[in-house]
């Protein structure tokens, strides 16, 4: 139970919080995978900050499930994970929520992030500005509401296809869209190899108004 390997996979939603203290030292030297939940508490969530700090530098994936309470501090977790290829939010409510917190308005998260090449965004209906997109090769939205009438222009569906010049996977599983009668044709990426459109509703027509690139 001592090898590292066996302590690479953690998620602090599942384990208790000595086990996860302790597996996340025994898992020295290797690269982590590492899973978060929204802090218990004040006192928790410097523990949580001080594990970020002493091991961030190894976690190549990094999960997170927010709440309204505690996006304040998803910031500060990503600045201790320099390294991470995949990023994972998802919103600890059922029904999801608007978030100011996580808008993602500037291109803070790419510097933060400079690997980042996989991005997934369930339940948290964010204004995607950022110029992260230009290098994710995978990107999958579930839950979520863009082209919003209210947002800017930058926010649409086809203004954040374009910025994914290197996106290879693009998945959308119950994404609303809107204005509803907006036929934009759009175009996909020259690099993408893989689409998956899923949704329980049957407004949801996107794939029709995808084109291939010329």
């Amino acid at each position: 139970l001592k090898s590292s390997s066996l302590h690479t996979r953690l998620s602090r939603q599942v384990l208790p919080p000595a086990f996860f203290a302790q597996s996340l030292e025994l898992s020295r030297p290797l690269d982590l995978e590492l899973d978060l939940g929204p802090p218990k508490n004040e006192r928790d969530a410097i523990i949580l900050f001080g594990q970020l700090t002493a091991h961030g530098d190894r976690v190549r994936t990094f999960g997170m499930q927010i709440s309204r309470d505690w996006e304040r501090v998803v910031s500060s977790w990503i600045r201790c994970v320099p390294r991470a290829k995949k990023l994972v939010v998802t919103s600890a409510s059922n029904n999801g929520y608007y978030s100011n917190m996580l808008s993602f308005t500037h291109p803070g998260l790419i510097t933060m992030l400079p690997e980042l090449s996989c991005f997934q965004v369930d339940g948290i209906r964010l204004r995607f500005l950022s110029t992260v997109f230009t290098c994710l090769t995978e990107l999958c939205l579930s839950n979520i509401m863009i082209d919003e009438p209210t947002h800017l222009e930058t926010t649409r569906l086809d203004s954040l296809i374009q910025r994914a010049k290197r996106l290879e996977r693009l998945i959308l599983v119950d994404v609303s869209f809107g204005p509803i009668h907006d036929t934009t044709k759009i175009p996909l990426p020259t690099s993408l190899r893989y689409l998956e459109c899923r949704s329980t509703s049957s407004s949801f027509m996107p794939i029709l108004r995808f084109i291939p690139s010329p």
